[in-house]
C-alpha cells in the first residue's frame, strides 16, 4: 500500500508537470504567433526566406531619336530588406546628340545611383536616389556632379512603375536643365 502511494504520487506529479510544461508551450507558442502578426503588419509577410527572394532586379530607360537623340539605360538590383523596403544600386548611361549645332554635338553621360524604396500601400512607394553623374559640360571638359532625387511613385503591378521624383540638390550647370521634376517610366521584378 506504501508503494502504491508513493507511485501515485509520482503519476500525479508528473502529470502536474508535464501539463505545466504543455502550458508553457502553448504560452510561448501564442507569443510567437503575436509578434509574428505584428511584424507582418508592419513589414507584410515574411516571404523572403532566402537570398533569391530578397533580389529585386529592375531599371529604367528612355529613346528620343530626331534633332536631338537621348538614349538611356539604367538598369538597377535591389535587396528587399522586407517585402515593403529594398536598398538597391543602379549603374546610368545616356547618350545625348544634338543636331542643331554645326558640328553636331555629342556626349555619353555615366554614373551609378544608390536608392531606397519603401511601399506605403500594395501599390504606392516613396522613393530617394542618390546619383552621381559623369558629363561633359560643353567645352570638351568632363565632371562630376551628384544630384539626390525624392519622390513617389504608383505600381500597378509587379513589374512596371511611374515615379514623379524631385531634384532636391539640383547644381547649376546640372544636366537635367532647369526642371526640378523628373518622371520616371521603369521595371522591377
Amino acid at each position: 500500500m506504501k508503494y502504491l502511494k508513493a507511485i501515485l504520487i509520482i503519476v500525479c506529479f508528473s502529470g502536474i508537470i508535464s501539463v505545466r510544461a504543455q502550458v508553457d508551450d502553448d504560452d510561448v507558442n501564442d507569443r510567437i504567433e503575436r509578434n509574428r502578426r505584428i511584424s507582418d503588419s508592419i513589414n507584410g509577410p515574411n516571404k523572403l526566406s532566402n537570398i533569391k527572394d530578397r533580389l529585386s532586379y529592375g531599371g529604367y530607360g528612355g529613346l528620343v531619336i530626331g534633332t536631338v537623340t537621348n538614349i538611356s539605360v539604367a538598369p538597377t538590383i535591389g535587396y528587399k530588406l522586407t517585402t515593403k523596403n529594398t536598398l538597391g544600386i543602379g549603374a546610368n548611361y545616356v547618350y545625348y546628340s544634338d543636331r542643331r549645332y554645326t558640328p553636331t554635338y555629342s556626349t555619353s553621360i555615366y554614373g551609378g545611383n544608390l536608392f531606397d524604396r519603401q511601399f506605403v500601400t500594395d501599390q504606392i512607394f516613396l522613393h530617394v536616389e542618390h546619383q552621381v553623374l559623369n558629363y561633359e559640360d560643353g567645352t570638351g571638359h568632363r565632371g562630376w556632379n551628384s544630384y539626390t532625387l525624392a519622390g513617389g511613385g504608383y505600381a500597378p503591378s509587379q513589374g512596371v512603375y511611374i515615379a514623379i521624383l524631385y531634384i532636391v540638390d539640383q547644381p547649376a550647370q546640372g544636366i537635367y536643365g532647369p526642371v526640378p521634376l523628373i518622371i520616371r517610366f521603369g521595371f522591377m521584378f
